[in-house]
């Protein structure tokens, strides 16, 4: 979380209404406005081995951590509840292959990229926000969707986003007809399942959580200050 913050700063003078009325749109709104009213900054951050000792105690057959003698569980309620992210609606196919050919939104913006790199979309973000006549207001929301996307919600160790996932940011005013909360954490699942030592998934999300019980409901507290990873 605190790499956007940084990337914020570089065009953050250029944000017009138009952004934001179409930011406001996404469900994602909650996220971004974290980063405008500085609640997330770069110097607001979680070492990662903090994670790391948390991500240790990762239980695959309990699909649980154990923290403190107690027992914690990730659920998309948590999620939805932290940042603000829809908990109904239609199910997103991360897993899956983009079938027929791109969007328009791709070709425009990435052309005949085989692998859309955090890289390549950090610098079509901060272009797009800036007024180059390559790109339409609802080119930088779009572009935002994608970068939490790929560095928070879905990161992984290539730091690369499926052209599948970006569809769904596609269009603006029906990204929020999707649970984004329960792709975050079936990603987070999957991931931890395979491999608890490698940092992919939301892992940023995980000292957000206070200890619980065994409770798996139980959406935890937030503070004012969100931890980054």
């Amino acid at each position: 979380m605190g790499i956007f913050a940084e990337d914020y700063q570089q065009f953050q003078n250029h944000i017009k209404p138009i952004h934001l009325e179409l930011m406001e749109r996404t469900p994602f709104w909650g996220l971004f406005k974290t980063y405008r009213e500085g609640v997330v900054t770069y110097d607001a951050w979680k070492n990662d081995y903090d994670v790391i000792d948390i991500l240790e105690t990762y239980n695959k057959d309990l699909k649980c951590f154990g923290i403190g003698g107690k027992r914690l569980t990730i659920t998309a309620a948590g999620i939805a509840a932290i940042f603000g992210l829809p908990k109904e609606g239609k199910t997103i196919e991360h897993g899956t292959r983009l079938s027929g050919p791109r969007m328009k939104f791709m070709k425009r913006n990435f052309g005949n990229l085989e692998r859309l790199t955090k890289t390549a979309v950090k610098s079509r973000m901060i272009e797009a926000c800036k007024g180059s006549s390559k790109y339409n207001p609802k080119d930088f929301v779009r572009l935002v969707c994608i970068y939490f996307c790929m560095a928070l919600l879905f990161c992984n160790t290539n730091i690369i986003i499926s052209w599948k996932l970006v569809s769904y940011c596609e269009d603006v005013n029906k990204m929020k007809e999707y649970v984004w909360s329960n792709a975050t954490v079936d990603f987070l699942d999957k991931s931890l399942t395979k491999k608890s030592n490698h940092l992919t998934g939301y892992v940023a999300a995980l000292p957000s959580y206070e200890e619980s019980s065994e409770d798996v409901n139980a959406i935890p507290e937030t503070s004012n200050q969100v931890t980054t990873q």
